[in-house]
C-alpha cells in the first residue's frame, strides 16, 4: 500500500493569533536565519514518558554508569562554556559574535533557539524523545528497531564542515531506502544526523541513529548487500542493528543528541576513548550547528507533530 506524503510540515507563520512570531520571523529572514524549532509544536511529557523523570542514574548492560537525564544548571553551564570557547576563536565574524551572544543568554537562563545550544536541545529532547516514546507505547503491537548506519563517504575533513549540507545527506539516504521499496512498506521512521570528530585526522564522521517501527527495518537491511554498506578499515560495521530493551535510555540516545564527542581512530581499530573536541573545530561546528533547522537534522518518516504530538500517518 502506498503511504500518503506525511513528515515534518515546518512552521505556518501566517496562522491567526501569530503577528508577533510573524515578525520574529520576518527578522530572521533578513538575517538569513531560519527557526531552529519552535517548542509550541511539541507539547510537554507526561511524566511516565519524560526523560526527566525516566532516566535516572543507574548501571547498564555492561555494568558501567550511565547517566541521568541532563540537568538545567548542567546544560547552561556547558553553553558557559561554548560561549567562552567562541569568544578565544581566531573568526571574530559577525556571525561568530552572534552566536556567542546568544550561548551567553542562555547560560544565564534564557532560550535562544539554536543547536549550537545545549539548553537549547536539553528542551527538544525532553519533548520530541517524549513524543517518541509516547508514539512506541500508543503503537505498541508493531515492532521497533533501532539502527546505526555509517557511510564511509560521510567522513568530513574538518574544514569542508561548513560546506556541508546535512539535508542533502538525509536525501541521499532517502532514495537509497526509496529504491528498495521503503512507500511501500508499513510502519514509521525516525532519523537523526550524528557525529563525532577524530583530531588525529582532522575528520568528522558522521553517521544516522534510526528508530524505525512496523516493516521499515526490511528496506535498511536490504542495504547490507549493496557494495556501499560493506566493511573497510575505517568502518568495521557500517549498519548495526538492536531491539529496543530499554526504550527511554535507548531513545535518548538515538534522538537529537546534544553533542558531538572527539573519539581518536585509527584504521582497523575501533573507535577510542572520548573527549571534547578541539577549540578551533568545536568553533566551528557550533557555527555550523548553529545554520541547522529541525528539517536539516531529523527526518520524520511515516510520522508527522500534529497537535502537540508525534503521530503515525496512516
Amino acid at each position: 500500500m502506498h503511504e500518503r506524503h506525511c513528515g515534518d510540515k515546518g512552521l505556518q507563520p501566517n496562522g491567526p493569533g501569530n503577528e508577533s512570531r510573524r515578525c520574529t520571523l520576518k527578522r530572521r529572514a533578513r538575517r538569513g536565519k531560519r527557526p531552529a524549532f519552535e517548542f509550541s509544536r511539541l507539547e510537554k511529557p507526561d511524566p511516565q514518558f519524560d526523560l526527566r523523570h525516566q532516566l535516572k542514574r543507574e548501571l547498564n548492560h555492561k555494568g558501567r554508569a550511565a547517566a541521568p537525564f541532563e540537568t538545567r544548571s548542567s546544560a547552561r553551564r556547558e553553553d558557559r562554556l561554548r560561549a567562552e570557547t567562541l569568544s578565544r576563536t581566531t573568526n571574530s565574524s559577525l556571525k561568530t559574535q552572534r552566536l556567542q551572544a546568544r550561548l551567553d543568554r542562555n547560560a544565564r537562563g534564557g532560550m535562544r533557539k539554536t543547536f549550537a545550544s545545549s539548553a537549547f536541545m536539553r528542551e527538544l529532547r525532553r519533548r520530541l524523545c517524549g513524543a517518541v516514546l509516547e508514539l512506541i507505547d500508543r503503537e505498541r503491537h508493531q515492532n521497533v528497531w533501532l539502527y546505526t548506519v555509517v557511510p564511509e563517504w560521510w567522513r568530513i575533513p574538518g574544514a569542508d564542515l561548513r560546506k556541508t549540507k546535512t539535508k542533502n545527506l538525509l536525501q541521499q539516504f532517502r532514495s537509497q531506502l526509496n529504491r528498495r521499496g521503503l512507500a511501500q512498506l508499513e510502519g514509521w521512521m525516525v532519523v537523526a544526523i550524528h557525529g563525532d570528530y577524530d583530531p588525529v585526522s582532522d575528520i568528522f564522521n558522521i553517521h544516522l541513529h534510526i528508530i524505525c517501527a512496523g516493516d521499515k527495518a526490511k528496506a535498511i537491511e536490504e542495504l547490507r548487500g549493496t557494495r556501499l554498506y560493506q566493511p573497510t578499515g575505517f568502518v568495521a560495521r557500517p549498519i548495526v542493528r538492536q531491539r529496543l530493551q530499554h526504550a527511554p535510555r535507548q531513545v535518548s540516545y538515538f534522538v537529537c543528541q546534544p553533542f558531538w564527542p572527539a573519539k581518536f581512530r585509527a584504521e582497523n581499530r575501533s573507535p577510542g576513548r572520548r573527549t571534547r573536541i578541539p577549540a578551533e573545530r568545536l568553533s566551528e561546528w557550533l557555527i555550523w550547528m548553529d545554520q541547522q533547522t529541525f528539517t536539516d537534522l531529523i527526518w520524520l518518516h511515516n510520522c508527522e507533530i500534529k497537535n502537540g504530538r508525534l503521530v503515525s500517518c496512516r
